[in-house]
């Protein structure tokens, strides 16, 4: 499922997972996967595996070496790398933080431009992480996708969840704080599931409320489909029309939330991973550090890192001039 669609890599630090490589292309996706902590999962992978950090140093290195000049940091918790279980409450020292200091040593690698964490559990980001991407800002871009699944208290608890929204959104603003740069906040993205059972509209609307409190770049919205030998396929699922309704409400809230956040890159000087040309547009596409999708007009081919200036933000896209001259890579 992965092929030549950008110059980022990613990297696996879990290796339980499926693992894979190819050599052969300097501008493939190499992957270490992360899942979203649906109740089926901790039934299936009950203990966690890290890779240790010289390896991954040994891994991403090659990489560099054959030419990615972006590498993205994902796995099944991935907040949890280096411990036992993800369960902080179960973990021998909590306190320890593995993956800041693999970010701080992935960082120092010569030749790699950018470094992204996929997704994590909101209750994993912590000060110390965070001063970790402060002190490598140079690689590490401004991006988190954090995991709301849902607005509401109550139906947070019956997903298992280990935050509150409280936690969730204190969370948020120390994110905000620490890697706002010239008034440019960071980009969050999300998951938010729809129409989990016994969600009631108050519960929907407390999402909905979270959702622009927040500000999100992106929302994956996912309806809520049954899952066998969960807790959840038992209860009361809600009527197809509902959940299909709640699914085009959050959709036509992230194009308003998506739009709102890409305005304010209009007038900011970004970096481009070129990644494909849109015969439509007649422009190249890639994504800046902040995650959003760039449209720009250049000579620079697949797998460029290119300086450019946000000039406008519609609806459907985001366009930049190129700086002429510029060439990262």
């Amino acid at each position: 499922c992965y092929g030549d669609i950008s110059a980022s890599s990613y990297l696996f630090c879990f290796s339980f997972l499926f693992f894979f490589f190819n050599d052969t292309a300097t501008t493939e996706i190499y992957t270490l996967s992360l899942h979203d902590a649906l109740p089926i999962f901790p039934k299936i992978r009950t203990t966690l595996r890290s890779k240790t950090i010289p390896d991954t140093i040994i891994e991403a290195t090659r990489l560099v070496e054959l030419g990615h000049k972006e590498i993205i940091f994902t796995g099944i918790f991935i907040g949890a790398y280096g411990h036992e279980t993800a369960l902080r409450r179960k973990q021998e020292s909590p306190d320890t933080e593995h993956l800041a200091d693999l970010l701080d040593a992935v960082s120092q690698i010569d030749g790699l431009k950018r470094l992204r964490i996929s997704s994590m559990e909101p209750g994993d980001v912590t000060e110390v992480l965070l001063d970790a991407m402060v002190a490598n800002r140079n690689v590490v871009v401004p991006h988190l996708h954090l995991p709301l699944q849902s607005g509401s208290n109550a139906v947070l608890r019956k997903m298992n969840r280990q935050y509150t929204v409280e936690q969730y959104l204190e969370m948020i603003a120390m994110v905000n704080d620490r890697l706002t740069v010239d008034g440019l906040p960071p980009a969050i993205t999300t998951d938010i599931i729809c129409g989990f059972p016994t969600e009631t509209e108050a519960d929907f609307e407390q999402t909905v409320r979270v959702a622009k409190r927040v500000g999100y770049l992106h929302m994956h919205v996912f309806p809520y489909s049954v899952r066998s030998g969960t807790a959840a396929a038992r209860w009361k699922q809600l009527a197809p029309e509902i959940l299909q309704e709640r699914v085009g409400r959050l959709l036509s809230l992230d194009e308003e939330l998506s739009l709102s956040y890409r305005k304010q890159l209009v007038g900011k000087q970004v970096q481009v991973m070129i990644e494909q040309f849109d015969s439509k547009s007649n422009c190249y596409k890639g994504r800046c550090g902040h995650y959003a999708e760039i449209s720009l007009k250049t000579t620079a081919k697949q797998g460029n890192l290119v300086t450019a200036t946000v000039t406008e933000a519609t609806s459907k896209a985001t366009i930049a001039k190129e700086n002429l001259n510029i060439l990262v890579s």
